[in-house]
C-alpha cells in the first residue's frame, strides 16, 4: 500500500514523474481497455508526460480502500510477488477547488519486490466507467 500511495499520490497525484520512474519496473507493460497497451516503461513515462501531465486541470486519482485485495507470491517461503486488485476513481479539480469525478475503474498492479524495493511490473487498468452527468 505503502508503494501504490507513493507511486499515484506522490507521483501520479502531483505530475512528479521522477517519483513515478521510480516506482515502475525497467520491464513495465501496461494494458489499458481503452486506450491500449504500453509495451515499456520509457513509452509510459512518455505518454504521461505528453498527455497526463500536459493536460490543462491535474488528473487526481483516488483508492477506493474498502476495494483492495492483495494476494502474495512466495518461491521456497520468500515473497517476491503481489497482486494488488481494486477500484479507483480519477478527478479533475476546477478552479474553485471543486473535485469532479471523470471516471471509476478497476485495477490489477503486479508488483515485484527488486532488490529490496517494490516496483510496479504490470498494470492492468479496466472496467472504466464515466458517471452520469445530472
Amino acid at each position: 500500500m505503502k508503494s501504490d500511495s507513493l507511486l499515484f499520490e506522490v507521483g501520479f497525484n502531483t505530475c512528479d514523474t521522477i517519483q513515478m520512474a521510480a516506482m515502475i519496473s525497467s520491464d513495465f507493460e501496461f494494458y489499458h481497455d481503452i486506450s491500449g497497451k504500453t509495451g515499456s516503461k520509457d513509452e509510459f513515462m512518455n505518454d504521461i508526460r505528453s498527455g497526463l501531465c500536459s493536460m490543462n486541470y491535474q488528473a487526481i486519482r483516488k483508492l477506493d480502500l474498502s476495494t483492495v485485495e492483495m494476494h502474495t507470491f512466495a518461491e521456497k517461503g520468500v515473497i517476491y510477488a503481489v497482486l494488488q486488485n481494486g477500484e479507483h476513481g480519477f478527478y479533475k479539480t476546477l478552479e474553485n477547488g471543486t473535485e469532479v469525478l471523470t471516471s471509476v475503474g478497476r485495477f490489477s498492479h503486479l508488483w515485484i519486490l527488486d532488490e529490496n524495493s517494490w516496483h510496479l511490473s504490470r498494470a492492468y487498468s479496466f472496467d472504466h466507467q464515466i458517471p452520469d452527468r445530472d
